[in-house]
C-alpha cells in the first residue's frame, strides 16, 4: 500500500515539474542520506509539535548537484516530513522546509558537504 502511494506520488510529482527524470549518478548517494532524514526530521517534527517556536516554516532554494534529476530529487526529499519541493526550474528546486536546517539528503542532493 505504501509503495502505491508513493508511486502516485511520484507521478504527481513528475507532472507537476515538468521535469525529466534526469541522470541517476547521485541516487545512491541520495538513497544513502534518506533514512537518516526520515528518521532525524521525523524528531524534528514531533519536537516542533510538542514544542512550538517562534520562527516556523521556510521557503529556500536547492541548486541540484550534477547527477541528480530534478523528478528523482523532488519525489525523495518530498517523502520526509521535512521538506516538500514545491517548483522546479530543471537545476534548481524551490523547497518549503520545517526550519532552516539542511538535511543530509539535501546535502547528497546538491553535493555541499555536511
Amino acid at each position: 500500500m505504501a509503495a502505491a502511494l508513493g508511486a502516485l506520488g511520484a507521478v504527481a510529482v513528475h507532472r507537476a515539474s515538468g521535469a525529466t527524470p534526469g541522470p541517476p549518478a547521485r541516487a545512491l548517494r541520495a538513497l544513502r542520506a534518506f533514512p537518516w532524514t526520515l528518521l532525524a526530521e521525523t524528531g524534528r517534527l514531533a519536537v516542533l509539535l510538542l514544542h512550538p517556536r517562534t520562527h516556523g516554516p521556510v521557503f529556500r532554494e536547492l541548486t541540484l548537484a550534477p547527477g541528480a534529476g530534478p523528478a528523482w530529487a523532488a519525489a525523495l526529499l518530498s517523502a520526509t516530513p521535512g521538506a516538500y519541493a514545491v517548483a522546479t526550474d530543471g537545476r534548481t528546486l524551490t523547497v518549503h522546509a520545517l526550519d532552516s536546517r539542511v538535511s543530509p539528503l539535501e546535502h547528497a542532493l546538491t553535493g555541499e558537504p555536511t
